[in-house]
This record gives structure tokens, C-alpha cells and sequence, in this order.
């Protein structure tokens, strides 16, 4: 979890776990290949990856582009050829993840007050956690198993969702 004047990098988790979901080991290899080398030509990179399709390096270029970490600029000669220059651009990547990261603190906040305003029950295979109200329709017998039904103590859940809403709360002044 990061403030608002971080500045992402490859070697950040946040930032590794984001790539490796959106655009997969193309991309994370790609994307430090970018690092390494900014403003590169499309026809350099596709030098640099010649063991792929050329088909396959653009894909991965375009799928890094709509997870808004890759961006390119064309130019254009006096004969009007063009040529794409890619460079590495993480600082979007900040915004979606603080985003997420937002999303989930609302999430978890309203999970911690579902679960401290009500009472559940299971059986003793945890098949099911059902809402007191409807156990009791059930008259407390598990659906799956038809077992009875004792209350689920929620003491183990709610400590895990109040220690990530500690870890994202000072991220997210009110």
C-alpha cells in the first residue's frame, strides 16, 4: 500500500502482481525490456523479441496499452512511413491501484458492519453460513446436510477484515 507521492517501479509487488494479472509473463517481460530501453521503435523491440511473431510482440504491446502501462508516440517521415516509439508509463497504474484500493477499504468496511449486525449459524461441515432469520425458517437444519445448525462465532473474520482496513485506512484520510 503506497501514499499518493509514490512513484511505482517493476520491482514493487503492487505493481509486479498488477502486470502479471493484465497482461500476463509477455508483458512483465516486455514491460522491463521498456525499462531498460525507453523510447524504443516498434522495429527495434521487434528485433529485440525476434523468437516471437510480430503479431505476438504487438498484442502484448496493445493489451500493456490498455492496462495503461505502456504508451507510444508515431511519427512520421517526409516519404510517409511511420514508426511507433514505446516507452514504460507505471504512473497510471498508481491511479487504478489506489482506486482498487479504495474500492476494497468500502467493501471491507461494510463487510466488518454486516457482520457485527447480524448472527450465523452452520453445521458442524461449515456448509453454509446462514443469517439467523433464516435458520430459523430452517429450524436450524442445514440445507446441504440437513445436520443442525449452531452459531458461527464471527470473532477470527471480523479481526481479519479490521486488520486490512488498518493496513488501508491511513492511505485513505476521511
Amino acid at each position: 500500500m503506497r501514499g499518493p507521492e509514490w512513484q511505482p517501479g517493476l520491482e514493487d509487488p503492487e505493481i509486479k502482481a498488477y502486470l502479471l494479472d493484465e497482461v500476463g509473463e509477455e508483458g512483465m517481460a516486455m514491460a522491463k525490456y521498456l525499462e531498460e530501453h525507453p523510447h524504443v521503435s516498434g522495429v527495434d523491440l521487434l528485433e529485440s523479441f525476434k523468437e516471437q511473431k510480430p503479431s505476438a510482440v504487438r498484442k502484448v504491446l496493445y493489451r500493456m496499452m490498455e492496462a495503461h502501462v505502456a504508451q507510444y508516440e508515431k511519427d512520421t517521415d517526409s516519404k510517409g512511413w511511420e514508426t511507433f516509439y514505446w516507452d514504460l508509463d507505471l504512473n497510471e497504474v498508481k491511479h487504478i491501484l489506489r482506486r482498487r484500493w479504495a474500492d476494497e477499504l468500502l467493501h471491507l468496511r461494510q463487510q466488518l458492519k454486516f457482520e457485527e449486525d447480524h448472527q450465523f449459524y452452520a453445521c458442524a461441515a461449515q456448509h453454509r453460513r446462514i443469517l439467523f432469520e433464516d435458520a430459523m425458517d430452517m429450524q436450524f437444519q442445514c440445507p446441504v446436510c440437513h445436520e443442525a445448525m449452531n452459531q458461527v462465532r464471527t470473532g477470527d473474520v471480523r479481526k481479519a477484515l479490521q486488520a486490512r482496513i488498518a493496513e488501508l485506512e491511513p492511505h485513505f484520510p476521511a
